[in-house]
């Protein structure tokens, strides 16, 4: 596995992506869901399940912004495999990330499917993180059928009981937001979504898009006994191997669901898929709702700027991230220089990443986004 504490640069993540800081406790996750992305990335495990290296060089960086007095940079915890599987009972790893941010007073997002949070020791920690701040809990839901759910996530705790702790952790104060993922079209309605969003005090609504291999996207729609649609999107700009539903079916149901949930004074955003004008909270993750964070510029602070000023030429790129990195709670390069090398070096990737992004039509066309480039300069479609 890699053990770096910040997710590779690439095309989607570097132009899309606000949660790069990971923390992976484990190398293995027994929940086996069929679409489980870190299938792509992962090898079963030759040594240990137990992440060691990732983990200390991860709490070294939580410890180093501390002692520095810097602005916390929210760490992930997890990007690829579920943190607090059946072997955090006996390994208790994330229990340990957890009392080391409190400690250091840093902020953390989760994403997850257990219920061990609802546990002791874990709650109580979770519910002294709440009180300070500190902590997002994003919870994973694909279906909100149970039967439905048991045919692509096997092992994995039933979606109501998912539901029930994750209401659980909203009366004590933490931070709920419901996470469609994969988000899987004719699979469920809209006002389904919405009730269930309610119904756990959900601060936002969080939509990733069901993608992987055409065997994969078949397999599953075989296991729920839907249709697959007739048409389908390639993910990447890069390869044909991984592909998504249309982006045009995704936005017609993508913009009643932000309309439903705005009526109940409930967030939508969606997860890499680029959806900007549908947006209804300043950033995907989750950020927003801690005490006190930074995060990198995306394409949606960009596309935020274009819809203010009508549009900017391409020659004004490095002028408007400027301006957007001087923007209160935006980390950039300049600000970059007294974290830690480890957290420091792979920003910079993305930063110039993104930034070539931006200066290329064809690819930030290719994207998807609600960014377009027409005749040298860059609008926010609506």
């Amino acid at each position: 596995m890699n053990v770096g504490i910040v997710v590779n640069a690439s095309t989607i993540m570097s132009s899309m992506c606000y949660s790069l800081f990971r923390i992976e406790p484990y190398n293995y996750c027994s929940f086996d869901c069929i679409y489980c992305y870190s299938k792509w990335y992962l090898k079963e495990p030759k040594d240990s399940i137990v992440n060691y290296r990732n983990v200390r060089i991860a709490l070294k960086v939580l410890s180093k912004i501390k002692a520095k007095q810097l602005k916390p940079i929210p760490a992930r915890l997890s990007t690829l495999v579920e943190p607090f599987d059946s072997m955090e009972y006996r390994e208790k790893v994330s229990l340990k990330i957890l009392k080391h941010a409190l400690k250091k007073k840093y902020p953390l997002i989760i994403n997850t499917k257990s219920t061990l949070l609802a546990e002791e020791p874990w709650i109580r920690i979770i519910e002294d993180l709440a009180s300070e701040g500190l902590i997002v809990v994003q919870y994973s839901i694909s279906l909100f059928d149970d039967e439905k759910a048991r045919n692509i996530e096997p092992n994995a705790p039933s979606i109501s009981e998912r539901l029930k702790v994750a209401s659980k952790l909203s009366e004590i104060n933490v931070p709920i937001v419901l996470r469609i993922s994969p988000f899987i079209l004719d699979a469920y309605d809209i006002d389904e979504i919405v009730d269930t969003a309610v119904s756990v005090d959900s601060k936002h609504v969080i939509v990733e898009s069901l993608r992987g291999t055409l065997d994969m996207f078949v397999k599953i729609h075989k296991l729920l006994n839907i249709k697959p649609p007739n048409k389908i999107d390639n993910y990447s700009i890069l390869t044909q191997n991984i592909v998504r539903h249309p982006r045009e079916k995704l936005l017609a149901v993508y913009s009643k669901l932000s309309s439903y949930l705005s009526r109940e004074k409930i967030g939508f955003a969606t997860c890499k898929e680029g959806f900007f004008s549908l947006h209804t909270v300043p950033d995907c993750c989750g950020f927003y709702l801690l005490r006190e964070y930074v995060k990198r510029p995306t394409l949606f602070e960009f596309y935020i700027y274009a819809k203010s000023k009508g549009s900017f030429s391409l020659g004004s790129v490095d002028d408007v991230y400027s301006e957007i990195c001087d923007s209160e709670n935006i980390v950039c390069s300049k600000d970059l220089e007294a974290y830690p090398r480890v957290l420091r070096k792979p920003l910079k990737y993305h930063e110039k990443r993104l930034i070539k992004i931006l200066k290329d039509e064809n690819t930030l066309n290719k994207l998807g986004t609600d960014l377009k480039i027409l005749e040298n300069r860059i609008y926010a479609k609506s």
